[in-house]
């Protein structure tokens, strides 16, 4: 059910007729006729990704731009239709779902990484990556050279190992490809993370500049979606939502959290027939998503009301006051939007 309030009074919409959309997966549209709410099928593997704890919710999104030695942003190589494995360059090699052996020698990967440059504090030492062996010494040089915690080295390690074995089970083509581009951005943006932190404020606007964060997000989980299976049902609701947020309502979706990748999966499926939606939804964060270097830059890439989880505000009591203080800003940020700033789109989850 979804709630939409505004100054004609509050609109209630129970479960609709049987529906559906097509979910386009990187160009290829597909149906299904099942009823239901919005939903989408994550292969068996995607369920891995998220259970370790100390990972707890990397698990929302790498981007179609990447840093040149100058600083500037330019698009780069990337991976820009998952459906088809299709890259800006060429690729040769057939897909494998084992790890990809570098042809340069160990001691050359350690000279190409050491000869990467470093530019405002952040070191690019993620980018051109071209293979699985090339990535884990990245990794091991970033320890080494003390910009990366150890343990957060390990927890690189076992991420980039998650996911690889999720997208290689799902028989996507060219898995390997996509695994090795998409992990060595998102490493990227995690080591940038360790030095130069991101605080969030308690109402974050989604990032787009001069990194595009939002699609960031949307490319990491892409893969991870079965889009055979998967559909948008009730359409009829979403597009009442959409007309009653351009005639001046707010509306409030309600519903269960399943997943920290729940923003990218409601946006992915949102994104060919109702965009406005996918770009505009903002959600209730906890403290989790927008503290943890892991997942704080997924977290960039949404419109967030950012708030401490009441179950926890007194796990560290010295913390208490202070918590109790961010949460009533955020209510009074959230009553300020709702009322007088344009229109929301919520998702309370």
């Amino acid at each position: 059910m979804a709630a939409a309030a505004g100054s004609a009074g509050v609109v209630c919409w129970s479960r609709a007729e049987k529906q559906h959309a097509p979910v386009r997966g990187g160009g290829t549209s597909v149906t299904s006729s099942t009823s239901g709410s919005g939903h989408a099928s994550l292969k068996g593997s995607f369920d891995r990704l998220q259970g370790n704890r100390l990972l707890p919710q990397a698990l929302t999104m790498p981007s179609l731009f990447r840093a040149k030695r100058n600083g500037r942003r330019t698009p780069g190589n990337a991976v820009t239709n998952f459906g088809k494995s299709e890259f800006h360059r060429e690729i040769s090699g057939s897909t494998r779902a084992t790890t990809q052996v570098a042809e340069a020698t160990t001691a050359g990967l350690r000279e190409t990484i050491e000869d990467r440059a470093i530019i405002d504090g952040h070191s690019h030492s993620f980018e051109g990556i071209q293979s699985e062996e090339e990535l884990m010494q990245v990794i091991e040089k970033e320890v080494e050279s003390g910009r990366l915690p150890k343990r957060a080295g390990a927890g690189m390690v076992e991420l980039y190992r998650n996911y690889r074995d999720a997208v290689v089970s799902s028989g996507v083509e060219n898995a390997m490809d996509i695994v090795v581009k998409v992990m060595s951005t998102v490493l990227d943006r995690i080591l940038l993370q360790f030095e130069e932190p991101f605080t969030f404020g308690s109402h974050h606007k989604r990032m787009v500049e001069p990194y595009d964060y939002y699609t960031f997000g949307q490319n990491y989980v892409r893969p991870l979606l079965d889009f055979r299976n998967s559909y948008l049902g009730n359409l009829k609701i979403f597009d009442q939502i959409e007309k009653n947020l351009k005639e001046g309502h707010n509306v409030i979706f309600l519903s269960n959290h399943q997943t920290e990748a729940d923003p990218a999966v409601m946006a992915l499926l949102l994104e060919h027939s109702h965009p406005y939606l996918a770009e505009n939804l903002t959600y209730v964060a906890g403290d989790r998503v927008v503290l943890d270097p892991f997942c704080k830059p997924f977290s960039m890439g949404r419109n967030l009301l950012c708030v401490y989880s009441k179950k926890h505000i007194h796990d560290v009591p010295d913390l208490a006051e202070m918590k109790i203080k961010a949460n009533a800003k955020t209510l009074r940020q959230m009553t300020i939007l709702l009322r007088h700033i344009l229109t929301r789109l919520l998702w309370r989850i």
